[in-house]
């Protein structure tokens, strides 16, 4: 058993740092603003997934089934 009752709510910590800091930091790690005309290797890889991943459930629904794919992809990455 837990010592406290309200152990289950402290914050999780990872080596002394909050880990809430990193999922709220988490999607603009993952998409950078595009802040300049020529794109680096990671952000490029990045858009060719989302873009090949969109493509392949667009094709697979219908029009009324494509209404889904964008909340589709969020849970996909």
């Amino acid at each position: 058993m837990n010592e406290n009752l309200f152990a289950s709510f402290a914050t999780p910590t990872m080596m002394g740092l909050p880990i809430v800091i990193l999922i709220i930091m988490f999607p603009s790690i993952l998409f950078p603003s595009p802040n300049r005309l020529i794109n680096n290797r990671l952000i490029s890889i990045q858009q060719w997934l989302v873009q090949l991943t969109s493509k392949q459930m667009m094709a697979i629904h219908n029009s009324k089934g494509q209404t889904w794919t964008l909340m589709l992809m969020s849970l996909i990455l």
